[in-house]
């Protein structure tokens, strides 16, 4: 597990690059785990040598299924569905379309995220 990154500190979600995977503490299935894991989190993250994949390990190790994870592969949605969604968070409409049919990474990554964020349950 590398090139993960946090999200969303508040509901513990993360982004594994590498695996082009999103991963989010299930805080609805394991609530009292959750405020636990999160204040750890909190407490070690300023800790030098303390890493986001070891965190995840260690959550893991109490619960196998702590973390929903999911791949998202957009071309696997119309475009209409993508603006959809993202219309959702409010973002403007030129704002929206714009981030549609873009390959960069940037926004590859946002309508990523509100996917994964639409589709796992815990909002």
């Amino acid at each position: 597990m590398k090139n993960i990154i946090c999200t969303d500190i508040d509901n513990l979600q993360f982004y594994w690059k590498d695996a082009d995977i999103f991963l989010e503490f299930d805080r609805v299935k394991y609530p009292y785990l959750f405020k636990l894991v999160k204040k750890a989190y909190y407490g070690l993250s300023t800790l030098d040598d303390f890493s986001i994949e070891n965190f995840i390990k260690a959550a893991k190790t109490i619960r196998a299924d702590a973390f929903i994870t999911q791949r998202i592969y957009l071309p696997k949605y119309s475009t209409l569905h993508i603006i959809d969604i993202l219309n959702s968070y409010g973002y403007e409409f030129e704002y929206r379309y714009s981030l549609v049919g873009h390959n960069d990474e940037d926004s590859e990554f946002l309508i990523k995220e509100c996917i994964f964020e639409q589709q796992n349950g815990l909002y």
